[in-house]
């Protein structure tokens, strides 16, 4: 009776982490692929209005050449990265 209990107990476990998970997915509207094509051209503001158009992002955040920045991951949230000459060289979602 008690394998009975714990196995329903890790499915229903199982269950809520897949909707938790699948809510976080709804909440989270970045979406980087489309504007992987901006990858080499000008960081500026109107470059970034685009961005943001792209992605569905709320917001963006430059990193600059050796640039410091937190690892934690932050919905809607997009992080692009320059180099010394301003030209976009990455550009991820978090």
């Amino acid at each position: 009776m008690r394998i009975v209990f714990i196995a329903v107990a890790l499915l229903a476990l199982s269950h809520s982490h897949d909707r938790a998970w699948a809510q976080l997915d709804k909440m989270d509207t970045c979406r980087s692929g489309p504007a992987q094509s901006m990858i080499g051209v000008k960081a500026s503001k109107d470059n970034a209005a685009k961005l943001l158009r792209l992605t569905r992002a709320r917001e963006i955040r430059w990193v600059a050449p050796q640039g410091i920045v937190t690892q934690e991951y932050k919905l809607g949230r997009l992080t692009v990265g320059y180099d010394k000459t301003r030209k976009i060289s990455s550009i991820s979602c978090g």
